[in-house]
């Protein structure tokens, strides 16, 4: 139903804007990239608080780009100040040139307001250039001037789907049924739920066929969330991976691995250990969270005292980049004189 909408973006006849949203771990994120593979064209997936100034970096040229855009960007790029009709305009420019093109901004919900105007000015630019897609994903319904699709739960047979591609077999009748009703069709719920089971041995495998034993209710924690810090917990007894998960929770979502790195005080060589690891646990996948529902729960289960000291870490780190270490004066908890003063 999403895809037939972008026909006649393929065909270069019009601008599109729009949102798909729902509950956390509804499919979102899933849907968007099966959405995105499926099109003929170019795409870009960024998160919807990146910066600007990653934004524009991140964003192919296209052959050929007039000279004032070119310049607005470059200019952003190092930093300089540029007004954001002429950042809006630029950007359009290079869309325009990548046509047919498809721009996803994920996560709407966790930018300001300043930014989702920003959003809701670059859609409306997008919706006037022939052959361009602007696709955000949300928890809550989109603004204008974005149509607006709402993802529902899984039926039945469309979890015991998800969970059969998952396992590559099929699941007991039994087991599928209880990860049903306790997930009530939530895709990030269900794998979530598997992946308890397994862990706990209520299901397990002989190579061939999944068995299944009913587990007693006092032995599953009440909630998905309880479920996920728990999971958080066990990576985190290992103090390498307390270190990178912590320091990934608090830095912005673009940050470098040098800074991350140097945050957690870890080689390099040590933070690409512990992404792996902490990727086999279903913590990360590659570089990130499996799910912002994870960097939520962890950034609720940090302590006021963690969160200063890795704060004023990243302000150290970032000594000579105000803008950036800008974003940690909260956290870090510094008397207003002493904000100022590694501000200059």
């Amino acid at each position: 139903m999403v895809k037939s909408r972008f026909s006649p973006v393929l065909q270069k006849r019009i601008g599109i804007a729009l949102g798909l949203w729902g509950e956390a771990g509804i499919g979102k994120t899933y849907q968007t990239q099966e959405l995105l593979q499926s099109l003929t064209c170019k795409n870009l997936s960024l998160h919807a608080t990146t910066s600007l100034i990653t934004l524009a970096q991140a964003l192919p040229r296209p052959k050929k780009l007039a000279l004032w855009a070119e310049g607005n960007l470059t200019r952003l790029a190092k930093g300089e100040t540029v007004e954001n009709t002429s950042i809006l305009d630029s950007l359009g420019a290079v869309l325009a040139g990548l046509a047919p093109f498809v721009f996803h901004l994920e996560d709407l919900h966790e930018a300001d307001q300043e930014r989702t105007t920003f959003i809701q000015d670059l859609a409306k630019l997008v919706l006037r250039i022939k052959g361009v897609g602007l696709v955000i994903t949300s928890r809550k319904e989109p603004p204008e001037p974005f149509g607006s699709v709402k993802l529902e739960p899984l039926s039945e047979q469309a979890t015991s789907d998800l969970l059969e591609k998952t396992l590559n077999s099929q699941l007991p009748k039994e087991g599928l049924q209880w990860i049903y009703l306790k997930a009530a069709g939530n895709p990030l719920y269900t794998l979530e739920y598997l992946r308890y089971l397994s862990r706990q041995g209520f299901l397990w495998s002989d190579g061939k066929t999944w068995y299944w034993r009913k587990p007693e209710q006092s032995l599953i924690p009440s909630t998905v969330e309880a479920l996920i810090e728990q999971l958080l917990n066990q990576a985190k007894a290992e103090p390498l991976h307390q270190y990178v998960l912590e320091s990934k929770t608090l830095l912005p979502r673009d940050a470098s691995d040098e800074l991350w790195a140097k945050v957690a005080r870890v080689t390099e060589q040590d933070l690409l250990d512990a992404i792996t690891e902490l990727s086999q646990q279903g913590v990360f996948k590659e570089k990130d969270f499996a799910h912002p529902l994870f960097r939520e729960i962890s950034l609720k289960t940090l302590s006021r005292e963690r969160k200063r000291n890795l704060a004023r870490r990243a302000m150290n780190v970032l000594k000579g980049k105000p803008e950036q270490a800008a974003l940690f004066v909260d956290d870090a908890g510094l008397e207003a004189s002493q904000s100022l003063e590694l501000l200059k």
